[in-house]
């Protein structure tokens, strides 16, 4: 049951939620990768992060996972409990929902 949350595609919605995720995700890690990295810039850190012998793809390569990681599963947590206490059937009240968001 909790996979079908996912994977049934409810009336009135242009595509189910597997393929939301599928389009959106890679877009938000670009974002996240390009803010990583002005960032550092920005910080002028970049040429000491540089000058590490470390490989330069792997430096934008691990800041675009950690960045994309951190968002994903924020979001994805809080999309899937939405779904599933309504999916199941429990719905929260007001006292509920704002012990929730505290």
């Amino acid at each position: 049951m909790f996979l079908r949350v996912f994977t049934i595609q409810r009336e009135g919605a242009p595509f189910s939620f597997v393929t939301f995720v599928a389009l959106i995700g890679p877009l938000l890690g670009i974002a996240v990768g390009f803010d990583a990295i002005s960032s550092e810039r920005v910080d002028r850190t970049l040429p000491r992060l540089l000058s590490q012998p470390i490989h330069r793809d792997d430096v934008i390569n691990g800041r675009f996972v950690a960045g994309l990681a951190a968002i994903v599963l924020t979001a994805l947590t809080a999309v899937v409990a939405g779904i599933a206490i309504v999916g199941l059937g429990v719905i929260p009240s007001r006292g509920d929902a704002g012990r929730l968001l505290a």
